[in-house]
């Protein structure tokens, strides 16, 4: 019997704050340390964090296969760019096709342009038994109604693309953070998505039903109290494979925002060094402004339903948890 190891997760690489190179290095040192057969990473937006996270021997040489979608953003001192793409695909095995598609829905309106639009990226991988065809996506965010129909309009859209890109007969996964709650009756969403994608289940909800399996960080549940710490990330799989085991990880050592020491595991070349200490010292002259453009949001929010704070320090690698699945493919 074939089994596969499968990982999914949201690792927040958006713009480097002080501590957020050290938070890649560990992160990489997870990856490698877990053994997977896939993994799906979203939100690696910053170009210095990705280098940090995959341009490394080690993980190349555990993971030789590696597709980036990468970021398409303005880099500037202020932490304010297009938040799209940044979708990551690892593999121990060779991948034979590789797609991607930008959804065509997208809030436009205030700050919504900033965060849109998302992505799905397509690998099929020659595994040594039989080829696999891997999906990894991001969906809208937020759960004001305008924003709930430009996620459903993505579903629409990723099963498109499901049945353009993929052949039933291929075993096949399904990963991302979308945005949605987990399990049928706590979600009118989650049942629209498991209707539309019939052929496939979500381990987690079938051995563990009971389990809400947040992946929203529970520092975030504090904050973002209307979530209460929801389940957002998720691993769908087709009929081709039987779950053994699912959990969520919560893996620490993100150091927070006033830490000023960073070790790499890799070499870093000067002229990294000198653009990282530069950003540093922009960041710290701005940062007045930030605060209050900050403050302007969170009341912006709260007027528009939002009752948040957005200045968090996370006690975690990101500001969600991974979502790790066993699989056992079928005969």
């Amino acid at each position: 019997m074939t089994r596969l190891k499968v990982l999914v997760y949201n690792v927040a690489a958006n713009y480097p704050g002080v501590g957020d190179y050290a938070r890649m290095d560990k992160l990489r040192i997870k990856l490698i340390e877990g053994d997977y057969d896939f993994i799906g990473l979203s939100e690696v937006y910053n170009q210095s964090m990705a280098t940090i996270l995959l341009d490394d021997v080690n993980l190349q040489k555990k993971y030789p296969y590696i597709e980036y979608l990468m970021a398409d953003y303005t880099d500037l001192a202020l932490p304010y760019h297009t938040f799209h793409r940044g979708l990551v695909l690892i593999s121990k095995y060779p991948f034979v096709q590789s797609e991607h598609f930008t959804y065509t829905d997208r809030m436009t309106e205030g700050l919504n342009r900033l965060l849109a639009p998302k992505d799905v990226l397509y690998c099929r991988f020659q595994h040594p038994d039989t080829e696999i065809d891997v999906f990894m996506t991001h969906l809208q965010w937020g759960d004001l109604p305008p924003q709930v129909e430009v996620r459903k309009k993505h579903f629409v859209e990723l099963r498109q693309k499901v049945d353009e890109w993929h052949n039933p007969e291929t075993p096949t996964l399904i990963l991302g953070d979308l945005n949605i709650y987990g399990y049928p009756d706590k979600s009118d969403e989650y049942s629209t998505f498991a209707d539309l994608f019939v052929e496939f289940t979500d381990p987690h909800y079938t051995l563990h039903p009971s389990d809400p399996a947040k992946t929203w960080t529970g520092d975030n549940a504090k904050v973002f109290n209307w979530y209460d710490g929801s389940k957002f990330d998720y691993i769908f799989v087709s009929e081709h494979f039987t779950p053994l085991t699912s959990e969520v990880l919560r893996w620490k050592g993100r150091s927070g925002p006033y830490i000023l020491k960073w070790k790499p595991t890799h070499f870093v070349s000067r002229r990294d060094r000198v653009n990282i200490f530069i950003k540093r010292l922009l960041r710290i002259a701005v940062l007045p402004i930030h605060l209050l453009l900050m403050a302007g949001l969170t009341i912006y929010r709260i007027r528009n339903g939002y009752p948040q704070i957005l200045v968090m320090v996370h006690k975690d690698l990101s500001d969600h948890y991974a979502l790790q699945a066993d699989l056992e493919m079928n005969d």
